[in-house]
């Protein structure tokens, strides 16, 4: 799955992992929801749309929600995260693996939303990526 994909592009980005504090045992990004016993700060990545399947190309939405401890953690993990996945206007082929060619991926908005866990301090934003694709024959 395409998502799958993004979440190998992304962990593979040493600027993002200084950013999250990220090792060899965890990344810091999951997909869907975070571990409760999950540290600051954090990824947390899920499907939120399946665009038209065309005949050549399909789009998806990724929506990816970063939860940090201030807000200058927020701000610099999500403009990482603008300049790796921001590439409308990039040549194909910034990001591809095995199983996909992506043709281009574009930030579509996103925003503040109230904490994951209401028992800490968090800050946490919201970013949405429309991503086209190709899955390899």
């Amino acid at each position: 799955m395409i998502e799958n994909s993004l979440c190998v592009y992304v962990t593979a980005d040493a600027a993002l992992q200084v950013l999250l504090g990220g090792d060899a045992n965890d990344k810091k990004i999951y997909p869907l929801e975070a571990p409760q016993s999950s540290t600051l700060p954090f990824l947390v990545y899920k499907v939120t749309d399946i665009g038209g399947l065309e005949q050549l190309l399909s789009e998806i939405r990724i929506t990816i929600s970063i939860t940090a401890e201030t807000p200058l953690a927020l701000k610099n993990i999500c403009d990482a995260l603008i300049v790796l996945l921001d590439k409308q206007d990039e040549i194909m082929g910034f990001w591809t693996d095995a199983d996909y060619f992506i043709y281009w991926s574009k930030l579509n908005g996103g925003g503040d939303i109230a904490p994951q866990f209401e028992s800490r301090k968090e800050f946490v934003r919201v970013l949405n990526f429309d991503i086209k694709y190709k899955k390899k024959v």
